[in-house]
């Protein structure tokens, strides 16, 4: 592998990668406690310039100095370095800098951080490990048809995480009065469930024009992978919704068993289900194990903060999905009007939650 070619010949590889993770680390510490402070635009204004210098060092290093994987390291720390330095000159962040008293909750906040680690590994493995299977049992062809199917649904992805920095902050906030909390909740909930399936509806109902204009024509069959990706991609959506409990309430041990046994559960359907359906399985295998997470957070959650879930139009909209999926995928007479049906019931379901959303949580003070 290149990468590892570089680290043989290179002493200062090591130096670069440790300096890569401090930078790395340095912004977020101080991007995190910005925003903590509720400078929420000078947050999004930092994102920007890091992403910006990001790219700019990147088409310098890579395509004008063809430094190679020294240069992308390079243009990383560099980024993140400037943009932290930024940040420390623009609110000087140095006059934060005290001894820590003694009575600082150090067991407190080990205890919360410690289990957060082997979780992170957990979450890896049940992220990648369908792959390598895929790649062992049918081929390298079919991994790469199954990668490009898996990049697809990640605009839930992308969806979940700017809702949950919309909000959670707003959560932690809440915390003291349990009766408001479930409200808040509730609320919140509401609105990211109908977003989340309206947007699934769309990606499933049009992904073989996605595959076809944003892939390759050799890639076109990696459409049929992603309606069931996709609901993969809502139940992680979910799952990562409850977790925000642990957050709220310090509570991340439970978070660390449930992604043990996430993990382990979907190795076992790999495993069983890649020899017998292909690529297929893999994708099914995903979903059941994100599907298992969001039961097993949802039980666990509810527990520490129990907020009304709206289990109707949750059967509802899981219903639809699992209809425009079946139709998607058979092909049935009259699949075509099926997905406009779905996707007209998604819409009617998250018009009046993401409204009343929209005031209760991006207008908060």
């Amino acid at each position: 592998m290149p990468l590892l070619r570089v680290m043989a010949g290179s002493r200062s590889f090591g130096a670069l990668l440790a300096a890569f993770i401090l930078a790395a680390r340095v912004h977020a510490l101080c991007a995190q406690f910005i925003r903590a402070e509720g400078h929420t635009t000078l947050y999004a204004v930092q994102g920007l310039l890091n992403t910006a210098l990001y790219i700019a060092l990147n088409v310098l290093f890579l395509t004008v100095f063809c430094w190679g994987v020294m240069g992308y390291l390079l243009s990383t720390v560099a980024a993140d370095c400037l943009s932290a330095l930024f940040l420390i000159c623009r609110e000087r962040l140095w006059r934060q800098l005290r001894p820590a008293p003694r009575a600082a909750p150090w067991r407190q906040m080990l205890a919360y951080c410690v289990p957060l680690i082997p979780t992170a590994v957990f979450w890896w493995i049940m992220g990648v490990s369908d792959r390598y299977l895929v790649k062992w049992f049918v081929g390298s062809d079919a991994n790469g048809i199954y990668a490009v199917a898996y990049k697809m649904p990640t605009i839930l992805t992308i969806l979940a995480t700017v809702f949950m920095d919309a909000w959670q902050l707003s959560a932690i906030a809440e915390s003291g009065d349990c009766r408001a909390q479930a409200r808040f909740y509730a609320r919140v909930w509401d609105a990211f469930f109908s977003a989340v399936c309206l947007c699934a509806g769309g990606i499933i109902a049009f992904s073989p024009l996605l595959i076809r204009l944003l892939a390759a024509e050799s890639y076109y069959d990696a459409w049929r992978y992603i309606p069931i990706l996709t609901l993969s991609m809502i139940a992680a959506a979910f799952f990562n919704f409850m977790g925000s409990v642990y957050v709220v309430t310090k509570k991340s041990t439970a978070s660390l068993w449930i992604s043990l046994a996430a993990a382990a559960a979907n190795i076992a359907l790999d495993l069983f289900l890649i020899p017998r359906i292909g690529v297929q399985g893999a994708a099914a295998a995903m979903f059941l194990g994100c599907l298992l997470v969001f039961l097993m957070r949802t039980a666990s959650a509810r527990r520490l903060l129990p907020f009304r879930l709206a289990g109707g139009k949750l059967a509802l909209g899981a219903l639809v999905l699992l209809v425009q999926t079946a139709a998607m995928l058979l092909r049935p007479r009259g699949w075509l009007a099926a997905q406009g049906v779905c996707l007209i019931v998604l819409f009617i379901l998250a018009l009046r939650p993401m409204l009343a959303a929209a005031q209760t949580v991006f207008q908060r003070k």
